[in-house]
């Protein structure tokens, strides 16, 4: 399933390519979208979206592209997978804000698409909770 905040990283290298003017446009159709009762029936939305923008930026500057297709690539790795399970192991399997033991993310403290070195570092992740984490990336805006 795809959605905005689990795109992030690679929705703010899209942003940074766009007019501030289109990109505050598709900010807030995204938002809008979100915030649907139905959120569920509009992900394909979401996706298409998202597709369409993928499409621009290899037209537009295949760098940007190599970065978010690197991006997904990292995450899919043995490294990354070693990394989440160190992480989650050294917080004892709860969110460090709440405590919660369910639904658990590991959130990368400096951006996974801004610091690719940092990126399998254990000392740049912490364990938080699905609403934990949407928490702190409403507040990095």
């Amino acid at each position: 399933m795809y959605k905005a905040y689990a795109l992030k990283d690679e929705w703010s290298v899209i942003f940074q390519t766009l007019p501030n003017e289109k990109a505050g446009m598709l900010i807030k159709a995204i938002y809008d979208i979100e915030q649907e009762p139905n959120f569920k029936d509009s992900e394909p939305i979401l996706y298409a979206i998202f597709a369409m923008m993928q499409d621009y930026i290899i037209r537009e500057s295949p760098k940007i592209s190599d970065i978010i297709f690197d991006n997904k690539r990292a995450r899919t790795c043995s490294q990354y997978k070693y990394f989440r399970n160190s992480v989650l192991k050294r917080d004892n399997y709860k969110c460090i804000k709440c405590g919660s033991e369910l639904e658990l993310n590991v959130h990368h403290i400096k951006a996974f698409a801004k610091y690719p070195k940092l990126r399998f570092e254990v000392s740049n992740g912490v364990t938080l909770c699905k609403s934990c984490h949407r928490k702190v990336h409403r507040n990095e805006k």
